[in-house]
């Protein structure tokens, strides 16, 4: 299934966080998952009740490249409140001079926006979420890129 217009890209290659995922209250979610073999019908049942789309590919590097949303985010978290995921959101909405949003707290999700990952940005910086209960364990973050200096520098 295809959400017309997502908001944000979620991908998620472990099970372990989908718990908290579906306890998110966010609209217009794509989820993207990999490595699912055996979680693949949970990730699916998600989306579903959620009326979300789900995309699975095979690594990383294709979710980032299936991403069809303007922001993105690597959901590798265990805990977080049912509205982690739209402060994120709405914190990034409300900066467009940023590159994304991150708790307060620097809990461990980021929501970048999706122009990062492809170049051509020149925004600095993540606007502040609040805080925002988040514990992960790691595994799913994604980070745009690090620009290499040019020859000519």
């Amino acid at each position: 299934m295809r959400v017309p217009d997502p908001r944000v890209s979620v991908l998620v290659e472990l099970p372990d966080h989908l718990g908290t995922l579906n306890s998110q209250t966010c609209a217009n979610v794509e989820l993207i998952t990999w490595n699912d073999d055996e979680w693949a019908a949970e990730a699916a049942e998600i989306a579903a009740r959620h009326h979300w789309a789900h995309v699975r590919v095979a690594n990383q590097t294709e979710a980032i490249e299936h991403t069809t949303a303007p922001y993105v985010v690597g959901w590798d978290a265990i805990r977080a409140r049912p509205s982690a995921l739209a402060n994120l959101l709405e914190a990034a909405e409300r900066e467009p001079d940023k590159c994304g949003a991150l708790a307060a707290n620097f809990d461990p999700l980021i929501l970048w926006r999706r122009d990062e990952f492809f170049g051509g940005t020149h925004r600095q910086g993540l606007a502040q979420a609040g805080a925002i209960a988040i514990g992960g364990v790691g595994g799913t973050q994604v980070h745009p890129p690090t620009p290499r200096p040019s020859k000519d520098a």
